[in-house]
């Protein structure tokens, strides 16, 4: 504080649009405001000299009021002598004069200086409260532009205008308290806040870090608010601009229908819980929420987060109106649930390879987009209406927990090689076997106490089919004879033979002993004896298999006529099954059957084959 005595008999005053209280003109922008004390001689100003009170701003920031910083029109005189107006004072008095720091408040926003004056009336030396007849305040202007420091509570509609102009909230804020019905708000110019942002939100529900864990709301509005903590008049708020904030929080609303959020990128925590009446929730450009994101509002139709790409914990949870969910370009997350969605029937989430937990499904789902993902800890899935689960890239998962899907008919984990525990359990459609080949394709195959599959783990005989196609040896035959497993009818297995190598075809007979080693075979069970097996010999004329013959005059596909025994009647290699061939021109194709003889059958029925594939083509 400077204080100046005065000898004189009165003050006087250029100060009257200052008197005591009153507010003062705030500096530039980006400028502070300095005031000097300085001698003014007898003259024009003061007739029997004074100080002059001179104040400007501080252009050059060297903290020293210079003078060409000095504003005439804002200089105030302290003269001696009798004042031509203003107060008068017993001669002998001294005039004082005290300047002082205002902090930032209702008489400076930004903070300035106060100066006080009046006589000293008993001689003190000391300008006591009592003794001031008139004060002015010198303000600063805002050294950060944009920016507004301290905790903002909006009760009411008005209180909006707090923030005209701010882009920076240094603290935390809060919108409660009684509303007019169907009151809008929009913070417009809002683009950063450090704290919070709370919204109708109850006091004291429960602290940070039960968040998320359903049922819980945020810390609440401070006990400064004492208005409705559940208002029922706000149907919108609105941040246009806002970018990041350290928390949002929107609890507890009867009657809040949309929550605008669409340029905003970044928040470490955002919950919006209980409010019955929201239908819409922009996100549009949120890109990461690292603690997370906690949602749980009846109204809602669906939420979309196409921008976010990293999230802590993403929980959706009691949002029976919801249909859709997605965020497709989600590549990272903690834990993701979907829990108590009942219209709930599709979740995209294009881009995700990693996740802690992942709970998804819901009554009605049908559709799971989740071709990216790599990596889990915990995979469930569950939903009374997906038929097909494909997790075409997942290659590690802790636990896979696929139960309780009443219309899954098919699952498909072809690059799946690491898993701790599985449960494929409760699927009434889906075939056990699945459950077998997903365990068969892991590096370390699981043992039975790590599989929940409803039941024992079907074995290799339940399982596993013999190949397609398998290669065989017989004693005088040294040709390669090879057993197609696949049901064709004679025309597709003559093809399916020729495709084989060259010069094969179905099997046909070079001599009499060969005969009796595919009989013998057959007793034996060497070859398939269900429905027997197709061999190249047929009595009809068939460009499909290129022959060209008549009833009763059978021919061997591949050509070779140095030996025939498929002649009708012929007993001397034991042949024909007794009373074959019987089925004229509508049976014209050979049979093994798996007695080891051999019936006429007609050419369109199903069966396995035989095929031979010669050692040395060139004889055919």
């Amino acid at each position: 504080m400077r204080r100046i005595a005065i000898l004189g008999a009165a003050l006087g005053l250029a100060l009257g649009a200052c008197s005591s209280g009153a507010d003062g003109k705030n500096g530039n922008n980006g400028r502070s405001e300095l005031v000097k004390v300085a001698p003014e001689p007898a003259g024009a100003n003061c007739a029997a000299g004074g100080f002059a009170i001179e104040q400007g701003l501080d252009a050059n920031g060297n903290g020293v009021l210079d003078s060409n910083e000095i504003n005439a029109a804002e200089t105030v005189y302290v003269c001696n002598g009798v004042a031509a107006s203003g107060m008068s004072g017993t001669n002998g008095e001294y005039v004082l004069v005290s300047v002082s720091t205002e902090p930032a408040g209702a008489n400076c926003q930004y903070g300035g200086e106060r100066i006080d004056s009046g006589f000293d009336s008993n001689g003190d030396g000391t300008l006591e409260a009592g003794e001031i007849s008139s004060t002015r305040y010198v303000c600063d202007g805002n050294l950060l532009p944009g920016y507004h420091f301290g905790d903002v509570y909006v009760d009411l509609p008005g209180d909006v205008v707090q923030l005209d102009g701010v882009t920076t909230l240094v603290g935390n804020l809060y919108v409660s308290g009684s509303v007019p019905p169907g009151t809008a708000l929009a913070f417009d110019t809002l683009a950063e806040v450090s704290g919070e942002i709370v919204i109708n939100s109850s006091s004291g529900c429960c602290d940070r870090s039960a968040r998320g864990t359903g049922g819980c709301c945020g810390r609440g509005v401070p006990a400064r608010n004492t208005g409705d903590s559940n208002p029922s008049g706000l149907t919108s708020v609105s941040f246009p601009s806002l970018l990041t904030a350290a928390e949002i929080i929107a609890d507890d609303s009867d009657s809040l229908a949309d929550l605008e959020l669409p340029a905003l990128t970044r928040v470490d925590y955002l919950e919006v819980e209980n409010n019955g009446l929201l239908e819409t929730l922009n996100l549009a450009g949120l890109q990461s929420a690292p603690v997370g994101i906690y949602v749980s509002s009846d109204g809602l139709r669906a939420l979309s987060l196409p921008a976010l790409t990293s999230v802590g914990n993403l929980q959706v949870r009691n949002v029976n109106a919801m249909t859709s969910f997605s965020a497709p370009a989600l590549v990272k997350a903690g834990t993701l649930q979907t829990v108590n969605m009942d219209e709930l029937t599709s979740i995209h989430l294009d881009a995700l390879a990693q996740a802690d937990t992942l709970g998804l499904g819901g009554p009605l789902v049908t559709t799971l987009v989740m071709p990216a993902l790599t990596q889990a800890g915990t995979l469930g899935i569950s939903s009374g209406a997906l038929t097909s689960i494909s997790l075409s890239a997942l290659a590690s998962v802790q636990l896979l927990d696929i139960e309780s899907n009443a219309l899954l008919t098919s699952l498909s984990l072809p690059a799946l090689r690491n898993a701790y525990r599985l449960v494929v359990a409760n699927n009434p459609e889906l075939d056990t076997c699945v459950v077998y080949a997903i365990n068969a394709a892991l590096t370390a195959p699981l043992v039975n106490d790590q599989i929940d599959a409803s039941g024992d783990l079907p074995s290799d005989d339940d399982c596993v089919s013999p190949p397609a196609t398998e290669t065989i040896a017989l004693d005088g035959i040294a040709d390669t004879l090879v057993i197609d497993g696949d049901y064709l009818d004679f025309d597709d297995a003559e093809a399916a033979c020729e495709q084989l190598g060259t010069g094969a075809h179905l099997f046909w007979f070079e001599n009499a002993g060969e005969i009796a080693t595919l009989i013998a075979a057959m007793q034996n069970s060497w070859l398939p004896s269900d429905n027997g097996l197709w061999y190249g010999y047929t009595d009809a004329t068939d460009a499909n298999v290129g022959t060209t013959t008549t009833e009763g005059t059978w021919v061997p596909l591949s050509g070779d006529a140095a030996f025939n025994p498929v002649v009708p009647g012929a007993t001397q290699y034991g042949f024909w099954v007794g009373g074959e061939p019987n089925g004229g021109t509508t049976e014209n194709c050979l049979q093994q059957e798996g007695n080891g003889r051999f019936n006429d059958l007609t050419c369109s029925s199903a069966l396995p084959s035989l095929c031979r594939i010669p050692a040395a083509p060139s004889r055919r």
